[in-house]
């Protein structure tokens, strides 16, 4: 069998086999650091205001983005409780902070300041524009980024103009001082009293070689930080400080630690004058020099969203869903069972960048709406992260509003363009957006790329995601196939999250009328879910065309998989995700290496999203500890070498639920009383029959559950009207305005109390759907006990991760698209 050299390099380095290249005495140069953006510079702004270059970046949350002139100057606005304004510091001491503040027709308005969560001061700020000088002393303040927090209470913004409530003019608070980065020109120049940071994983032993020239005296410190990978604490540092004097030259080596660990670099840059300004350091040479050469093969990630295994043809589908990712397949693993640690999209890619279980990354007391549970902490250590430590260019271009800057998505990219994200709820309006856009911007991202510089290449598309929607000519090509159902129908225009009922943003994607019917034909709804699928794959196959013919398949490791799956009819839960379904939850996963597999080879291990982060660590030949990661590493699968069987753990959806998959059993607990959607909790009898039943039974002690029977109106729409038109988006409305309503909650949560407990056999029933829980109770109480500890195994993660400094913030455009693919945080609670 032909083995690529890339290929064979990468796997010999992560079986724990010899380098490729005999140590030399000559260092070889590994990853040229002035070549990239430093991963923190601490500069000081000294002063905030408007119109200014880097307000946009300074200016975090709670400001209105226009910006009004007002007697001849520029001020920022914001009517919310609070905003925001990072103030970068290079060292923590005693300071005075100006503002200039004021609040149109108010007399006085009590504003909180208050710096990394501390109130400092409260300032009447009125109708005139006035200066406030608070103090901020030394303990307060942060080395790197501060926060800066402006605060009033809701109510005393009431009747205020509109977009108006608090203008800012300025925020003094120090002397600037400034890192300035010229990446083209491989240079970083330092004034006074600055820093830069570097974050790198040597994959072999080598030395760090620093250079440039010192104008003015000074101190040139060079810090080496062990940080540990599981709570991005440092562990420990050895710091280094060399006295330069004016118009020196300087040029060091510094001995680096065994690979495998995680480093942060550190260099500062201290005058010795007494007067910071004028004194600067100039950086031209930073390289990580490597004893051993070491191969850096580039790596292509792209998912699709919402792309089932289920439907492609290269998994078996009647349909030919799939033909390029056949192609694909004869030079590629394919694995037979991959599954998403996440039924939706964040918290699955939260797993995929990570490694980690998806229930580590949700936020607890930040808020109700969906957005506001979830975050992908700064100091988690995420596969850009790491690959860019490692030497490589990272970039990702994303399709979908879920993986953005306001969940932590871009850390570790140096480019991160979503900007094919702002018009998801109106794709098909888009001929050259979705995949065209994102695989188009990878295209133009390669071609800017110097000859043997290693990437990571991120390819998101959201094509497949309802409503489903293809261009000519794969709109209507299956019209005539008999892969569907053409008897079957159901009910339509209901929410999103509801069952038994077809949701209305994919109801009325599949008839021409602007309101679906009341009931419809599922047939052509499948069809378009599968005529996306084909769309995409063509798509898929020009890109892999281009990659071939530029000589990047020779050269790349290229994974194609997916977020989640998709529903179809054939369930209780309608052309959906967001619950345990295997069409939901078995997700395709192919991994070609450089050069190709020949006849490529089928997988048939049981491995989850999370694996793809240490897999990607072992192949480009990291010893990193990774034992606190929730996935573990597919290369000796890709050895052929035996693999004992793993555990799988997804979580969350419509409502609070897990499921464990363990060898050839599958554990599904669901907890609907908690954590549920409205709609899902009303229409919860198509999944439990006996719903209604038990909730009579367990409230007959407790009468006043029953009192929602008392409104006959009521008791119409929820025993007579939705059993026959299903909760349709009218009804749901209608419904929640009626008296009793919260006790028709409580007297359904009643029933649902306690957790529910589901047991498959997936190597007898692939789609799960016989329940042998009450046949197998010794194997379910197994499956339990293993879910147990799973569980304790995310809440540490869960425990080291920091929260974010204030809640997600979303625009109210973004808001109205994902509440229109019928995304909602509307629980029953």
């Amino acid at each position: 069998m032909r083995v690529s050299l890339h290929w064979a390099l990468a796997l010999g380095a992560a079986s724990g086999a010899c380098s490729p290249t005999e140590e030399t005495s000559a260092p070889h140069a590994g990853i040229e650091l002035l070549g990239r953006a430093p991963d923190q510079q601490l500069g000081q702004a000294g002063e905030l205001s408007p119109g200014r270059a880097d307000w946009g970046e300074l200016a975090q949350f709670g400001w209105e983005s226009v910006t009004h002139e007002q007697d001849g100057r520029l001020f920022a606005w914001t009517n919310r409780e609070q905003a925001f304004l990072s103030l970068p510091a290079y060292q923590r001491r005693d300071r005075d902070i100006t503002l200039e503040l004021l609040a149109p027709g108010r007399s006085e308005l009590a504003l909180d300041v208050k710096l990394n969560g501390i109130l400092l001061e409260t300032v009447q700020v009125g109708e005139t524009l006035r200066e406030h000088r608070v103090r901020a002393p030394e303990p307060l303040w942060l080395e790197g980024e501060n926060l800066l927090e402006l605060g009033c209470k809701l109510d005393s913004l009431a009747g205020s103009r509109s977009m108006i409530g608090v203008g800012l003019a300025r925020a003094a608070y120090d002397v600037p001082r400034r890192v300035a980065v010229d990446v083209e020109g491989h240079s970083v120049r330092l004034e006074g009293d600055t820093s830069v940071r570097y974050r790198i994983e040597p994959l072999s032993r080598g030395r760090l070689a620093l250079g440039g020239h010192a104008r003015g005296p000074g101190m040139l410190g060079i810090t080496l930080a062990h940080i540990d990978r599981e709570t991005g604490n440092e562990v420990e540092s050895e710091p280094t400080y060399v006295e330069l004097h004016a118009a020196q030259e300087f040029e060091r080596f510094l001995p680096l630690p065994t690979e495998g660990q995680l480093l942060e670099l550190r260099i500062s840059w201290q005058s010795s004058a007494k007067n910071a300004d004028g004194s600067e350091l100039l950086l031209r040479r930073l390289e990580l020099q490597e004893s051993t050469a070491v191969a850096r093969p580039p790596i292509i990630l792209i998912s699709v969203d919402t792309l089932s295994a289920r439907h492609l043809s290269v998994y078996g589908y009647p349909l030919a869903t799939s033909p390029a990712l056949e192609r694909f397949a004869t030079e590629a693993y394919c694995f037979e069972q991959c599954l998403t640690n996440a039924p939706w999209t964040l918290p699955s890619f939260m797993s995929l960048m990570t490694g980690l279980y998806a229930g580590a990354h949700r936020l607890d007391g930040w808020g109700s709406e969906l957005w506001e549970l979830w975050y992908l902490s700064a100091n988690r250590w995420t596969m850009p992260e790491f690959v860019r430590a490692a030497g490589y260019r990272t970039a990702g271009f994303v399709d979908n509003a879920w993986i953005t800057k306001p969940f932590g998505f871009p850390q570790g990219f140096e480019i991160y363009d979503a900007s094919a994200a702002d018009n998801n709820a109106n794709k098909c309006m888009d001929p050259g957006g979705g995949i065209r856009q994102t695989a188009g911007a990878a295209r133009a991202y390669l071609e800017e790329l110097d000859p043997g510089t290693p990437f990571f290449l991120f390819v998101h598309c959201f094509d497949v995601h309802g409503p489903y929607a293809s261009p000519a000519p794969f709109d209507g090509s299956f019209d005539s196939a008999t892969a569907y159902d053409r008897e079957r129908t159901a009910l339509a225009g209901g929410s999103a999250n509801a069952f038994g009922i077809v949701p209305s943003y994919v109801a009325c994607g599949g008839v021409s009328a602007d309101e679906p019917p009341s009931s419809l034909h599922t047939a052509r709804i499948e069809g378009a879910y599968d005529e996306g699928i084909r769309f995409v794959d063509d798509e898929l196959g020009k890109f892999f065309d281009y990659l071939r013919e530029e000589g990047w398949l020779e050269r790349a490791w290229v994974i194609v998989t997916a977020d989640h799956g998709e529903t179809m009819a054939d369930t209780p839960y309608y052309f959906g995700h967001g619950v345990m379904d295997q069409d939901v939850l078995h997700v395709p996963l192919l991994i070609r290496p450089p050069g190709g597999l020949p006849g490529g080879k089928r997988v048939e291990a049981t491995v989850q999203l999370a694996d793809l982060y240490p897999t990607v660590q072992d192949l480009l030949g990291s010893r990193s500890d990774r034992e606190y990661l929730h996935g573990r590493s597919l290369v000796p699968l890709l050895r052929g070498d035996a693999l004992e069987p793993g555990v799988v753990l997804a979580e969350t959806g419509l409502m609070r639920q897990a499921m464990l998959v363990m060898d050839r059993w599958k554990l599904v607990e669901l907890e609907p009383s908690k954590d549920i959607h409205l709609s899902a909790l009303l229409t919860l009898g198509y999944l439990s029959p006996d719903l209604l039943e038990r909730a009579e039974k367990l409230s007959e002690r407790k009468k006043n559950l029953q009192l929602w029977k008392k409104n006959p109106d009521l008791v119409s729409d929820f025993l007579e009207v939705m059993p026959r038109t299903g909760l349709t988006q009218e009804l749901l409305a209608r419904i929640q305005q009626r008296e009793g309503f919260y006790n028709l909650i409580a007297f359904l949560k009643c029933a649902v109390d306690e957790p529910r407990y589901e047991l498959y056999d997936l190597r007898k029933d692939p789609l799960a759907r016989h329940d042998l829980a009450a046949k197998n109770p010794e194997k379910l109480a197994q499956m339990k006990a293993r879910l147990e500890l799973e569980k304790q195994r995310r809440e540490r993660a869960r425990s080291n991760a920091h929260p974010p400094t204030q809640a997600v913030e979303l625009s109210p455009e973004t808001v109205m698209d994902i509440e229109a693919l019928g995304y909602s945080g509307n629980t029953a609670d």
